[in-house]
């Protein structure tokens, strides 16, 4: 009987048939090796590829002017900024559906489609859709209004004399990207948003090895909020962020700043410049009545104070001579302090 249920089960994979007990056993090796290996072998070669995941990479899209409609499937149509995954390789199609948007700014213009920018490569200029194979992680602006023009510059910064290291999320016209040291100057495409982030501690600042904790960072004219490490902006044009550190924190706020040039509103100070030309208007919560304001260490003139939450001060007396930074603080007779806001002195 047992030799009668070998040789029925062996003649499902082979033809050879066995007489004899003393044969089973070189039986069973021969079905393992002859006639089973392959079967067996595929059958967990096919179990580990159906447990290994896919390999997945991100497609995030921006626009540079407005919240804008991106057909990214057949059916589904996303509003900027997104970010989704796919397979890698996975080839797709993205269509603009809006003909044209609002302009950045403005209320009555009305910007066309310009074109896609794909990881800094500009596409053919009116063709709202474009085919992509996603090899990589792949960032796509899509662009309304006027064409890529000229670069615009960001400048990062941050108050450690040996530098901190910033990450920037998206790679540069120059091909920059990840892991940046400061100071550095990087351009993008005008439109451009991308993240910047700043690491919570900083040691080893000055000789004295010091650790500093991370304040705030101070962009665009904005003093964005206390420990928030990483900032979102969208590159309009020269745009200065500085990153602000310090062992001791402030409990009086500046929420806003902005430089001015006899009066009109200035993205930085040119070196030869006297700096007593500029001006640098504050705003934030209600300041103490009998504050001073400091400018790198020097006392600055208060020139008005038209509400409680804003001030105006005229930088020193003196002429800009080397690359670097002013910082502006407010502080109050009980010894508090507010956070630093930053001006730019630049070779350009």
């Amino acid at each position: 009987m047992i030799r009668d249920a070998l040789n029925n089960q062996l003649r499902r994979c082979c033809t050879v048939h066995f007489h004899g007990p003393a044969r089973i056993g070189i039986a069973l090796m021969a079905l393992l090796l002859a006639c089973c290996s392959d079967t067996a072998f595929a059958t967990s070669k096919a179990r580990v590829v159906r447990q290994g995941p896919d390999e997945q990479v991100t497609l995030t899209v921006t626009s540079g002017c407005g919240s804008a409609s991106v057909k990214v499937k057949k059916h589904v149509v996303l509003t900027t900024p997104f970010s989704v995954s796919f397979p890698r390789g996975k080839t797709i199609q993205l269509k603009a559906v809006d003909s044209s948007l609002p302009q950045c700014g403005g209320h009555t213009i009305i910007s066309p489609f310009k074109q896609f920018i794909v990881n800094q490569t500009v596409s053919v200029e009116g063709e709202r859709s474009i085919t992509l194979t996603l090899d990589q992680d792949t960032a796509v602006l899509v662009q309304y209004g006027a064409a890529a023009g000229t670069p615009v510059t960001l400048s990062v910064s941050a108050n450690c004399p040996r530098g901190a290291n910033i990450l920037a999320t998206e790679t540069t016209i120059g091909g920059q990207s990840g892991t940046l040291r400061t100071h550095f100057d990087v351009q993008f495409v005008p439109g451009q948003s991308l993240r910047l982030e700043a690491p919570s501690l900083l040691a080893a600042c000055s000789d004295t090895g010091d650790v500093l904790s991370f304040v705030n960072w101070s962009a665009g004219g904005k003093a964005y909020p206390q420990n928030q490490t990483a900032i979102d902006l969208t590159l309009t044009g020269f745009t200065s962020a500085y990153a602000h550190y310090t062992g001791v924190f402030p409990t009086l706020r500046i929420n806003a700043y902005q430089l001015l040039h006899n009066g009109e509103p200035a993205n930085y100070v040119r070196i030869g410049e006297n700096l007593n030309e500029f001006t640098l208007l504050l705003s934030g919560e209600p300041f103490p009545p009998d504050v001073t304001v400091f400018a790198s260490g020097e006392q600055a003139e208060i020139l008005s104070r038209a509400s409680p939450t804003e001030i105006e001060i005229r930088l020193p007396t003196r002429r800009a001579d080397a690359p670097g930074f002013i910082v502006a603080r407010v502080t109050s007779p009980d010894s508090r302090f507010s956070n630093s806001v930053p001006v730019e002195i630049r070779r350009e």
